[in-house]
C-alpha cells in the first residue's frame, strides 16, 4: 500500500515537472498567417512574450500588438458646446483637427511634448485645420485647442510614429 502511494506521489511529480519544462510562454486570443508574392506574416492576438529584432535602420517587435488609440484627454468641460476631433492618431506625417460647429472664432491650438515643453502652435482658421508633424520626433504630444481668451477648450493626446 505504502508503494503505491510513493508510486502516484512519483507519477504526480513527474507529471508537474514535465508540464513545468513543457508550458507555453503565452496564452493567445486569436491569430492567423497571411501570404502574398512579397512574403508571408504570421500574427497573434494577446501575446506577452516578445523578441525585437533591430538594424540599422528599422527594428520588428515580434508578438508586438502596436496600440492605436483616439480618445480625448481632459478633465475641463469645454468652454463652448462643440465638437472636436483629430485624426489620424498615431500619425507619421500630418494630423486633421476637425471642428463640428466652427463659426469663424478666433481659435488657436498650442502642441507641446511630454514634458512640457512647447513644440508647435497655429490658428484655426477653417472648420478643418491641417497640422505637419512630420519634422516631429517619434514621441507622444498634447494638442491643446484655445478660445480667443487662451482658454483650453479641448485636449487631445497625438502619437507621432
Amino acid at each position: 500500500m505504502k508503494q503505491i502511494k510513493l508510486q502516484k506521489i512519483f507519477l504526480m511529480m513527474s507529471i508537474m515537472v514535465f508540464g513545468i519544462g513543457y508550458c507555453q510562454e503565452s496564452i493567445n486570443a486569436g491569430g492567423g498567417d497571411i501570404d502574398s508574392q512579397e512574403g508571408s506574416i504570421a500574427y497573434s492576438i494577446g501575446q506577452t512574450n516578445y523578441i525585437t529584432h533591430t538594424d540599422g535602420n528599422a527594428s520588428v517587435a515580434e508578438g508586438v500588438q502596436q496600440a492605436f488609440e483616439i480618445y480625448t484627454l481632459s478633465i475641463e468641460e469645454p468652454t463652448k458646446d462643440i465638437s472636436m476631433s483629430v485624426y489620424p492618431n498615431p500619425t507619421s506625417h500630418d494630423v486633421f483637427l476637425t471642428i463640428g460647429n466652427y463659426q469663424q472664432e478666433e481659435m488657436n491650438y498650442q502642441i507641446y511634448d511630454l514634458n512640457g515643453k512647447k513644440v508647435g502652435q497655429g490658428e484655426i482658421t477653417a472648420q478643418e485645420t491641417n497640422i505637419n508633424m512630420s519634422d516631429f520626433s517619434s514621441a507622444t504630444y498634447l494638442i491643446y485647442v484655445l478660445d480667443q481668451d487662451n482658454n483650453t477648450n479641448q485636449t487631445f493626446k497625438i502619437i507621432k510614429k
